[in-house]
């Protein structure tokens, strides 16, 4: 369903270097529909683990994009954007996934394990109409790929995991007027980790760290040259006591 802000029948205006950028809503918005298919192989491994291989095909109708187009507001020439909705689209893709844990190596390198997966996408949209002769386009919101890795421990009261995950870049917006200034999120990773140990039964000590890498989000024009938005967010770190009662 089109997130709530996107429905509201709003508008709101800004003046920047006298070009006037007025952004709305759309109370016409519809929920998109997919039909689905999809396929895998599994194989598990003793005593626990698994490697699997997945394809999958979705077709949309009414996805949810931004679009920027000149016009005018309230009699002046603007930068106008809100949310449409693209009659038809599709989205299909290959998952591979392998889940271990080594229970077979000796003593405590028996809690050691990994868990890794990488998707590969591809998507588009046909837009209700046609942009600077451009009619199909990237699905927004969709990476060509992205894939997780984590190495975790678990034995006993002691849990830890490491993680990383990574997209790649992804079209946000599109401009109506000119290709080169579509609007487009760069590609980001993340490293985070996680502790915890269990005292006894009804309490357990746990530890969290988000962001270590402290990697920024950028958004950009067409390309990563023409930076629109770069923001980093800093890493986080906080712990506590889980009280089971």
């Amino acid at each position: 369903r089109p997130n709530f802000v996107d429905l509201v029948p709003r508008v709101v205006e800004n003046t920047d270097s006298a070009i006037v950028r007025v952004t709305s809503g759309n109370p016409l918005l519809r929920p998109t529909l997919s039909n689905n298919v999809d396929a895998g192989l599994e194989y598990y491994l003793q005593p626990l683990g698994m490697i699997s291989v997945n394809g999958f095909y979705k077709d949309l109708k009414d996805y949810r994009y931004t679009v920027t187009r000149n016009g005018t507001y309230l009699g002046a020439a603007a930068e106008l954007t809100r949310p449409e909705n693209a009659p038809e689209g599709h989205l299909y893709g290959v998952e591979v996934n392998w889940q271990q844990q080594f229970t077979f190596l000796p003593g405590l390198l028996s809690g050691f394990g990994v868990f890794a997966n990488y998707t590969w996408t591809d998507a588009e949209i046909k837009l209700s109409q046609a942009f600077a002769g451009r009619r199909v386009m990237p699905l927004p919101g969709q990476s060509k790929s992205s894939w997780n890795a984590a190495l975790f421990y678990e034995k006993g009261p002691f849990n830890a995991r490491l993680s990383y995950t990574k997209r790649s870049d992804y079209l946000n917006a599109v401009d109506a007027n000119e290709p080169r200034l579509d609007l487009y999120w760069e590609g980001r990773g993340q490293l985070d980790a996680t502790a915890s140990y269990q005292v006894v039964k009804q309490a357990t000590i746990f530890v969290e760290a988000k962001n270590l890498t402290n990697s920024p989000g950028v958004r950009y024009y067409g390309v990563r040259e023409r930076v629109y938005e770069y923001e980093k967010f800093g890493y986080s770190i906080f712990g506590g006591i889980r009280i089971k009662l």
